[in-house]
């Protein structure tokens, strides 16, 4: 609906490939337009007429009036005729599009070290890149969507050196295995190593065991790896994250993929041995910026080494591929997993990207920017049109209350902010996050409806809470710090997730009520400020979910949803939909069931459920 109402105003100007995220703004203030065209932008860029183009725009049965202020062309819709169009259109779907021309993409989030229970900052990554695969696939690109599993990397030697050199027990009864090995062994191990300096060396040592195979140390490290990533999965698997597949970063060796890749880059004189120096004996790869380490003297491969070669089997540009097997997800799911020991050959192709976008913290950025470096380089060789993608977010930091409350040996007043840090044990555990909003939505749905079953209790408490999580996560701009504060967010209140989900099921409720009444896309009247306001935010949302699309921004559909829920109990506090004597207003009934479905769709995208009942 969207499309044809923008190329009925705008006319042959919609050939212009990404004409909506161009040159039509965002969110456009109802005070001084309902729809804003950057028109210096379109006459630079098109050489267009300013004339013309203000010609085909008032030419249009939905516009009213275009008047140009500076670089703007200010356009007011016609309701009535927007309205007949608009909710005519209205059914589960609207505002997919075929935006990405199926492009085959991957989005690789999460990506947590095996050795630990998952806390906020994992989760804000996950998140991030479920939503932003959400988003992408509505929008008409094909998505793969993976998990990069760090096996053989320090903090997974950390536990092994716990276990099997300090005699630590494998797991604790009674308490889910990657908060025992992250909270106790892994802790306790990081503590030693302060007094301890030859416990250090050691790591040394059982790292390069580990990453060789056909050891005790890799066995035992690839048996706890598989039953750290199935606890993760199952806290992942409450907030409705899922993965189409798993990349081991073992196999990255196992399989050759190194291999293949650095005597690629050797004989593309990528990559350098340095006979002297401090990096004396290592292979670096001379950057823009300074030289980058990618295989120690040791023969040890570091992370952004590993990761070129990922990157390479990512757009094809490997000749082997993984062997795969299938894992027992933790929901029953059947999940593929690389398996250097599995003969399986029949499997979904996972590589071959286009696109590439790795969900990875601000802090990895210099050896992202190595990748992306070295990635370009190898395309621009082989003749590939590829785009690597490092999508960079901030970190979460703790609130000071809250971090008096997890760890007042730790606390200064005299900050405002607290980084979190799993070796200190200075973290918001998810799943203890989870389990406290269940709990106290629980107690104060049953305060309000104390004939409530415990069924629809159960549903109402996980599924409020994993929206609570997963809205916080969002709404805040991915560049920017997410300051966590456990009080703000056990409230139940306006601008969070509750709100919307308590604005959608009120439209439910209506609809019900309203009974076999058909909605109308003809108002009975003049349209008044509080549908006219519901009628702009309909028409928006396919223009949000593209603008979210292109610029990987899943913060413009929970703002949106934000300003949609206001608009909508606004109207509620001004507008009658049901008159007392049970007189429905098909038009506004119409409206309604058009917030319901965006309201829906919308949640969807940011991978949040609905209730029909709060």
């Amino acid at each position: 609906m969207e499309d044809e109402i923008i190329r009925d105003i705008f006319g042959r100007y919609t050939n212009i490939e990404r004409f909506s995220e161009k040159y039509i703004q965002k969110n456009p203030d109802p005070a001084h337009a309902d729809l804003v065209l950057f028109i210096e932008r379109l006459i630079k860029e098109t050489d267009s007429k300013e004339e013309d183009i203000i010609k085909q725009v008032s030419s249009s049965e939905f516009v009213t009036s275009a008047k140009k202020e500076g670089i703007y062309l200010n356009i007011r819709y016609n309701y009535k005729k927007l309205s007949q169009r608009a909710l005519s259109s209205i059914s589960d779907g609207y505002g997919r599009s075929d935006f990405g021309k199926n492009r085959r993409i991957m989005v690789e989030h999460t990506s947590v070290n095996p050795n630990k229970a998952l806390h906020i900052g994992h989760i804000r990554n996950a998140c991030l890149g479920d939503s932003l695969s959400r988003i992408m696939r509505f929008s008409g690109y094909e998505v793969v969507v993976a998990d990069y599993l760090d096996d053989t990397g320090a903090q997974v030697a950390d536990n092994i050196i716990g276990i099997m050199l300090l005699g630590m027990p494998e797991e604790k009864a009674g308490v889910k295995i990657d908060h025992y090995l992250g909270d106790e062994v892994y802790g306790r191990v990081n503590k030693l190593y302060e007094s301890d300096r030859e416990l250090l060396e050691k790591r040394l040592d059982i790292l390069k065991k580990i990453e060789e195979g056909g050891n005790e140390f890799s066995s035992k490290a690839a048996e706890m790896v598989v039953k750290v990533l199935k606890a993760q999965l199952q806290t992942l698997g409450s907030l409705d994250i899922s993965f189409d597949v798993i990349n081991r970063e073992s196999d990255i060796i196992k399989q050759g993929f190194w291999k293949e890749a650095f005597d690629v880059l050797k004989e593309k004189k990528m990559v350098k041995l340095q006979t002297e120096g401090k990096n004396e004996g290592c292979w670096v790869f001379p950057s823009k910026t300074e030289e980058k380490v990618l295989v120690r003297s040791n023969n040890t491969v570091v992370y952004a080494g590993k990761d070129i070669a990922y990157a390479m089997w990512k757009f094809g540009l490997l000749k082997n591929d993984f062997n795969y097997s299938q894992l027992d997800a933790p929901d029953g799911r059947k999940l593929w997993i690389t398996d250097s020991n599995s003969p399986n050959s029949s499997h979904p192709e996972f590589n071959g990207v286009e696109k590439a976008i790795s969900v990875i913290d601000i802090r990895q950025s210099y050896e992202q920017s190595v990748v992306k470096e070295a990635i370009e380089a190898l395309a621009s060789i082989y003749g590939k049109d590829i785009e690597y993608v490092h999508y960079q977010y901030e970190v979460v930091s703790l609130s000071p209350k809250t971090m008096e409350r997890i760890s007042p040996q730790n606390y200064d007043d005299s900050k405002k902010t607290f980084h979190m840090s799993g070796r200190k044990g200075i973290y918001v555990n998810a799943d203890n996050l989870l389990s406290k909003l269940e709990e106290r939505i629980s107690q104060e749905s049953r305060t309000r409806n104390p004939s409530i079953s415990d069924e629809e209790l159960e549903k109402i408490s996980r599924v409020m809470a994993a929206a609570i999580i997963r809205f916080e996560m969002i709404k805040t701009p991915a560049s920017k710090i997410l300051t966590f504060d456990m009080d703000d967010t056990l409230k139940l209140e306006k601008g969070r997730a509750p709100y919307l989900l308590y604005t959608y099921a009120r439209c439910r409720n209506i609809m019900g009520k309203a009974g076999s009444q058909k909605p109308s896309a003809e108002p009975k009247e003049e349209i008044n400020e509080y549908e006219a306001a519901l009628l702009r935010d309909i028409i928006r949302f396919p223009l949000i979910v593209k603008h979210s699309a292109a610029d990987m921004n899943p913060t413009y559909i929970a703002n949106f949803l934000s300003d949609l829920a206001l608009d909508t109990n606004s109207f509620y506090e001004h507008v009658r939909v049901i008159d007392k004597g049970g007189s429905v207003d098909a038009y506004r009934l119409g409206l309604v069931e058009a917030v319901s479905v965006i309201m829906k769709t919308g949640l969807g995208l940011l991978g949040i459920g609905t209730l029909e009942r709060i």
